[in-house]
Protein backbone atom coordinates (compact mmCIF):
# COMPACT_ATOMS: atom_id res chain seq x y z
CA UNK A 1 0.00 0.00 0.00
CA UNK A 2 0.98 3.70 -1.12
CA UNK A 3 -0.22 6.86 0.33
CA UNK A 4 -0.80 9.37 -2.64
CA UNK A 5 -1.42 12.92 -2.38
CA UNK A 6 -3.00 15.13 -5.23
CA UNK A 7 -2.55 18.84 -4.36
CA UNK A 8 -2.77 22.41 -6.75
CA UNK A 9 -0.42 24.60 -4.80
CA UNK A 10 -1.13 27.69 -6.18
CA UNK A 11 2.21 29.02 -7.39
CA UNK A 12 3.28 28.76 -3.45
CA UNK A 13 6.72 30.16 -4.38
CA UNK A 14 9.91 29.22 -2.53
CA UNK A 15 10.76 30.52 0.77
CA UNK A 16 7.87 33.39 0.89
CA UNK A 17 5.96 32.36 4.16
CA UNK A 18 2.94 30.70 2.14
CA UNK A 19 5.72 28.53 0.42
CA UNK A 20 7.17 27.37 3.46
CA UNK A 21 3.63 26.91 4.78
CA UNK A 22 3.01 24.43 1.67
CA UNK A 23 6.17 22.58 1.78
CA UNK A 24 5.58 21.59 5.83
CA UNK A 25 1.89 20.24 4.93
CA UNK A 26 2.97 18.35 2.07
CA UNK A 27 6.32 17.13 4.23
CA UNK A 28 3.79 16.31 7.17
CA UNK A 29 1.51 14.11 5.04
CA UNK A 30 4.78 12.34 4.21
CA UNK A 31 3.36 10.28 1.09
CA UNK A 32 4.68 7.78 -1.29
CA UNK A 33 3.38 9.24 -4.70
CA UNK A 34 2.14 12.73 -5.65
CA UNK A 35 0.55 15.35 -8.37
CA UNK A 36 1.29 18.57 -7.74
CA UNK A 37 0.19 21.04 -10.64
CA UNK A 38 0.80 24.89 -10.01
CA UNK A 39 3.72 24.54 -8.28
CA UNK A 40 7.68 24.73 -7.89
CA UNK A 41 9.83 22.01 -7.53
CA UNK A 42 11.80 23.18 -4.44
CA UNK A 43 8.25 22.90 -2.47
CA UNK A 44 7.83 19.91 -2.58
CA UNK A 45 10.11 16.61 -0.83
CA UNK A 46 13.85 16.81 -1.67
CA UNK A 47 13.64 12.71 -0.44
CA UNK A 48 12.17 11.56 -3.83
CA UNK A 49 12.10 11.46 -7.45
CA UNK A 50 10.72 14.49 -9.91
CA UNK A 51 9.44 14.72 -13.43
CA UNK A 52 7.64 17.46 -14.87
CA UNK A 53 5.63 18.65 -17.91
CA UNK A 54 7.66 21.16 -19.87
CA UNK A 55 7.38 24.80 -19.59
CA UNK A 56 5.66 25.80 -23.02
CA UNK A 57 2.09 26.91 -22.10
CA UNK A 58 2.39 29.85 -23.55
CA UNK A 59 2.61 31.86 -21.10
CA UNK A 60 5.61 33.17 -19.11
CA UNK A 61 7.43 31.01 -16.72
CA UNK A 62 9.06 31.81 -13.33
CA UNK A 63 11.88 30.33 -12.91
CA UNK A 64 11.37 26.38 -12.81
CA UNK A 65 7.89 25.93 -12.25
CA UNK A 66 5.51 24.02 -14.03
CA UNK A 67 2.10 23.14 -14.63
CA UNK A 68 2.28 19.42 -13.13
CA UNK A 69 4.61 17.67 -11.43
CA UNK A 70 4.83 13.56 -10.60
CA UNK A 71 6.77 12.96 -7.70
CA UNK A 72 7.65 9.58 -6.08
CA UNK A 73 9.75 7.91 -3.45
CA UNK A 74 11.13 5.86 -6.19
CA UNK A 75 13.13 6.47 -9.51
CA UNK A 76 10.78 7.05 -12.86
CA UNK A 77 11.16 5.50 -16.22
CA UNK A 78 9.40 6.11 -19.47
CA UNK A 79 9.04 9.69 -18.84
CA UNK A 80 6.55 11.42 -21.57
CA UNK A 81 5.22 14.84 -21.74
CA UNK A 82 3.07 14.74 -25.28
CA UNK A 83 5.03 17.09 -26.79
CA UNK A 84 4.82 15.99 -30.26
CA UNK A 85 0.85 15.52 -29.72
CA UNK A 86 -2.42 17.82 -30.04
CA UNK A 87 -2.63 18.80 -26.23
CA UNK A 88 -2.19 22.46 -25.26
CA UNK A 89 1.16 22.18 -24.86
CA UNK A 90 3.24 22.16 -21.00
CA UNK A 91 0.08 20.02 -19.18
CA UNK A 92 0.94 16.55 -19.04
CA UNK A 93 3.40 14.01 -17.86
CA UNK A 94 3.73 10.43 -17.40
CA UNK A 95 6.16 7.85 -16.00
CA UNK A 96 6.12 4.50 -14.58
CA UNK A 97 7.38 4.38 -10.96
CA UNK A 98 6.70 1.33 -7.99
CA UNK A 99 5.10 -0.39 -10.71
CA UNK A 100 2.18 1.98 -11.60
CA UNK A 101 1.89 4.20 -14.65
CA UNK A 102 1.09 7.66 -13.64
CA UNK A 103 -0.24 10.18 -15.51
CA UNK A 104 -0.27 13.90 -14.23
CA UNK A 105 -3.04 16.36 -16.13
CA UNK A 106 -3.24 19.75 -15.91
CA UNK A 107 -6.11 20.16 -18.07
CA UNK A 108 -6.73 24.10 -19.09
CA UNK A 109 -9.51 26.36 -16.78
CA UNK A 110 -12.38 27.82 -18.65
CA UNK A 111 -10.59 30.97 -19.60
CA UNK A 112 -7.26 29.22 -20.71
CA UNK A 113 -5.72 32.13 -23.13
CA UNK A 114 -9.24 34.69 -23.66
CA UNK A 115 -8.40 37.05 -21.55
CA UNK A 116 -4.43 36.84 -21.15
CA UNK A 117 -1.50 34.95 -22.61
CA UNK A 118 -1.60 34.24 -26.12
CA UNK A 119 -5.17 35.70 -25.92
CA UNK A 120 -6.41 33.64 -28.80
CA UNK A 121 -9.18 31.42 -27.59
CA UNK A 122 -12.64 31.43 -26.77
CA UNK A 123 -13.58 30.55 -22.85
CA UNK A 124 -13.84 26.63 -22.75
CA UNK A 125 -11.54 26.36 -25.89
CA UNK A 126 -8.36 24.71 -24.83
CA UNK A 127 -10.04 22.72 -22.44
CA UNK A 128 -11.35 20.86 -25.03
CA UNK A 129 -9.10 20.41 -27.50
CA UNK A 130 -7.23 18.65 -24.38
CA UNK A 131 -9.29 16.07 -23.96
CA UNK A 132 -9.99 15.69 -27.60
CA UNK A 133 -6.53 14.71 -27.56
CA UNK A 134 -6.38 12.51 -24.08
CA UNK A 135 -8.76 10.13 -25.16
CA UNK A 136 -6.82 8.09 -27.40
CA UNK A 137 -3.03 8.74 -25.42
CA UNK A 138 -5.23 7.17 -22.07
CA UNK A 139 -6.85 4.58 -24.43
CA UNK A 140 -3.32 3.53 -25.61
CA UNK A 141 -2.08 3.84 -21.65
CA UNK A 142 -5.02 0.73 -20.72
CA UNK A 143 -3.91 -1.21 -23.41
CA UNK A 144 -0.44 -1.54 -21.37
CA UNK A 145 0.33 -4.09 -18.79
CA UNK A 146 1.24 -1.91 -15.88
CA UNK A 147 -1.68 -0.61 -13.93
CA UNK A 148 -2.65 2.85 -14.92
CA UNK A 149 -3.63 5.87 -12.32
CA UNK A 150 -4.41 9.12 -13.99
CA UNK A 151 -4.41 12.27 -11.82
CA UNK A 152 -3.56 16.04 -11.19
CA UNK A 153 -6.38 19.63 -11.59
CA UNK A 154 -9.35 18.69 -14.25
CA UNK A 155 -10.64 21.83 -13.85
CA UNK A 156 -13.89 20.01 -13.44
CA UNK A 157 -16.18 18.72 -11.22
CA UNK A 158 -18.02 15.31 -11.60
CA UNK A 159 -20.59 15.10 -11.27
CA UNK A 160 -21.22 17.80 -13.87
CA UNK A 161 -22.35 21.05 -12.30
CA UNK A 162 -22.02 24.39 -14.29
CA UNK A 163 -19.30 23.23 -17.13
CA UNK A 164 -20.53 22.61 -20.78
CA UNK A 165 -22.10 19.49 -21.24
CA UNK A 166 -19.34 18.95 -24.59
CA UNK A 167 -16.79 19.88 -21.64
CA UNK A 168 -18.02 17.05 -19.60
CA UNK A 169 -18.97 14.62 -22.04
CA UNK A 170 -15.44 14.44 -23.50
CA UNK A 171 -13.94 14.25 -20.03
CA UNK A 172 -16.29 11.65 -19.36
CA UNK A 173 -14.97 9.60 -22.31
CA UNK A 174 -11.27 10.14 -22.12
CA UNK A 175 -11.33 8.29 -18.72
CA UNK A 176 -13.72 5.45 -20.36
CA UNK A 177 -12.32 2.35 -18.28
CA UNK A 178 -11.41 3.65 -15.32
CA UNK A 179 -12.73 4.45 -11.66
CA UNK A 180 -12.93 8.39 -10.77
CA UNK A 181 -12.41 7.87 -7.11
CA UNK A 182 -12.89 11.53 -5.98
CA UNK A 183 -16.29 12.01 -7.78
CA UNK A 184 -19.54 14.09 -5.46
CA UNK A 185 -18.39 15.74 -2.10
CA UNK A 186 -16.31 12.76 -0.64
CA UNK A 187 -16.52 12.03 2.86
CA UNK A 188 -15.37 14.22 5.61
CA UNK A 189 -15.15 17.01 2.61
CA UNK A 190 -16.85 20.35 2.36
CA UNK A 191 -17.17 20.48 -1.53
CA UNK A 192 -17.02 19.16 -4.58
CA UNK A 193 -13.29 18.85 -6.29
CA UNK A 194 -11.83 19.76 -9.43
CA UNK A 195 -8.09 17.85 -8.59
CA UNK A 196 -9.06 14.36 -9.01
CA UNK A 197 -7.56 10.61 -8.95
CA UNK A 198 -9.10 8.15 -11.26
CA UNK A 199 -7.62 4.28 -11.49
CA UNK A 200 -7.56 1.71 -13.77
CA UNK A 201 -8.92 -2.25 -12.59
CA UNK A 202 -5.80 -3.42 -11.01
CA UNK A 203 -5.17 -0.65 -8.44
CA UNK A 204 -7.82 -0.27 -5.44
CA UNK A 205 -8.30 3.15 -3.71
CA UNK A 206 -9.14 4.07 -0.06
CA UNK A 207 -9.22 6.92 2.31
CA UNK A 208 -9.74 10.16 0.72
CA UNK A 209 -8.56 12.70 3.57
CA UNK A 210 -8.78 16.58 2.43
CA UNK A 211 -5.78 18.68 2.40
CA UNK A 212 -7.45 22.36 3.46
CA UNK A 213 -6.83 25.59 1.49
CA UNK A 214 -6.27 26.97 4.80
CA UNK A 215 -3.98 25.50 7.72
CA UNK A 216 -4.95 24.92 11.20
CA UNK A 217 -4.07 28.86 12.43
CA UNK A 218 -6.68 29.68 9.35
CA UNK A 219 -3.95 30.90 6.81
CA UNK A 220 -4.00 30.46 3.60
CA UNK A 221 -2.12 27.61 1.50
CA UNK A 222 -4.19 27.33 -1.95
CA UNK A 223 -6.50 28.02 -3.64
CA UNK A 224 -7.24 24.37 -3.99
CA UNK A 225 -8.73 21.40 -1.47
CA UNK A 226 -5.70 18.49 -2.31
CA UNK A 227 -6.57 15.08 -0.84
CA UNK A 228 -4.55 12.13 0.19
CA UNK A 229 -5.11 8.81 -0.59
CA UNK A 230 -4.40 5.36 -0.03
CA UNK A 231 -3.55 3.07 -3.22
CA UNK A 232 -2.96 -0.57 -3.33
CA UNK A 233 -1.92 -2.61 -6.56
CA UNK A 234 -4.58 -5.76 -6.47
CA UNK A 235 -3.18 -9.26 -6.83
CA UNK A 236 -3.82 -10.63 -10.06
Amino acid sequence: MMKFLNWNTEWAKPGSVRGRRVAETIQKQAPNLGCFSEAYPETLPADGYLISSSDDTGYTNDGGRRKVFLWSREPWSEEWRAEETTLPGGRFVSGVTAGIRCVGLCIPWRMAHVNTGRRDRKPWEDHIVYLEALQSILSGFLALPEPLLVTGDWNQRIPRTRQPEEAFELLQCALAGLEVTSTGVPKSFDEPLIDHLAVSPQIQCSALDPIPSRDSDGKPLSDHVGFTAVIEILKS
